[in-house]
């Protein structure tokens, strides 16, 4: 999946997943809708630094794995108090 296009050549774009032959089931265009949203959000509020997503399939069961993506960025964040 290809990341959203940074408006600045301050930030770093990075993307971790592993390669293999495991298929999963699910909305893949709400899925892709929901990274971007993630994505472009972080891609807005870093400046400069890094954004980064990573892809981890973790196994739950003899023929099943769940799927978690994570995305970083060392943007300003939220502040303490309105989380």
């Amino acid at each position: 999946m290809p990341m959203p296009v940074s408006v600045t050549s301050n930030v770093t774009r990075d993307c971790r997943a592993p390669t293999g032959t495991e298929r999963f089931v699910g909305d893949v265009d709400r899925l892709r809708q929901v990274l971007n949203n993630l994505l472009d959000n972080a891609l807005k509020f870093t400046d400069q630094g890094e954004v980064s997503l990573a892809v981890r399939s973790v196994p739950v069961g003899a023929r099943q794995s769940r799927v978690t993506f994570e995305v970083t960025d060392t943007g300003i964040g939220i502040a303490r108090e309105k989380l």
